[in-house]
């Protein structure tokens, strides 16, 4: 084991008409999903954008890691973490992004 928790991420295009305030008449938008089956051995999560498969990662991917077993794919869903990422790679409006919060 070690301090850190183990993790795995993926990184998808979206059409940016999909955005609530995107670059077309709209708003448009796309669904998002993920299937996930829990065995042992022959388990899996793969993640969808609309009904493409974009990710999947299988019960065998995190390996032991000094004193810490296999972390297999667990029995039941814990908790899903949507994590928003900005980089330096690319341009960032910062003006035009608008908060996630929503006033009803």
């Amino acid at each position: 084991g070690g301090p850190f928790q183990q993790a795995v991420s993926a990184v998808s295009t979206l059409n940016t008409s999909w955005y609530e305030l995107g670059d077309t008449a709209g708003p448009y938008f796309q669904k998002y999903g993920f299937e996930y089956r829990n065995d042992d051995d022959d388990g899996y999560c793969t993640w969808f954008v609309g009904d493409d498969p974009t990710y999947t990662i299988y019960a065998t991917a995190l390996h032991p890691n000094g004193n810490v077993d296999w972390r297999r794919i667990s029995k039941e869903p814990m908790s899903i973490i949507l994590n928003w990422d900005f980089n330096n790679w690319a341009y960032i409006d910062w003006a035009s992004i608008v908060s996630l919060n929503h006033e009803n």
